[in-house]
């Protein structure tokens, strides 16, 4: 199975802020309108239950966050073998990180824009948040 996990960071005012960025809204007929980062990324559609958002208050709660993409987001080697040795940098860079994955299962694909994607096809000028890597991987079929 193909997955891809896109990896973004950003400085949000607070973990409020961060999800009203990345929340879409309803207007007043009741259609769904994209989110800011969804707009900002040229985003048209995404599957919310396979996002997640930190909001990184303290140095401990970078550690922890670099702890849980290295050890517990996946439990694949090839994932934690695809990070970039600079991930600590970049997620230092900002306050807030925006985890996006993507795989091609046989239950049916999730986000499986993230599969053709590069990471340039993500980096709008007007981009609050910058996208610091895109990581591919296969695992064998469960």
């Amino acid at each position: 199975m193909k997955h891809a996990v896109a990896i973004w960071t950003g400085d949000c005012e607070s973990a409020e802020a961060l999800d009203e960025y990345t929340n879409g809204t309803y207007d007043e007929e009741g259609e769904y309108v994209r989110s800011d980062f969804m707009k900002d990324t040229g985003i048209e559609w995404l599957d919310m239950d396979f996002m997640e958002i930190h909001y990184i208050q303290d140095e401990q709660g970078l550690k922890e966050l670099l702890e849980y993409l290295r050890h517990d987001y996946s439990q694949d080697e090839a994932f934690r073998n695809q990070l970039p040795p600079e991930m600590d940098q970049a997620l230092a860079a900002g306050n807030a990180v925006i985890l996006l994955y993507g795989n091609d299962s046989l239950y049916g694909p999730v986000n499986e824009f993230l599969l053709r994607s590069t990471d340039a096809d993500f980096s709008g000028e007007a981009a609050a948040f910058t996208i610091q890597t895109l990581v591919r991987y296969e695992t064998p079929e469960k």
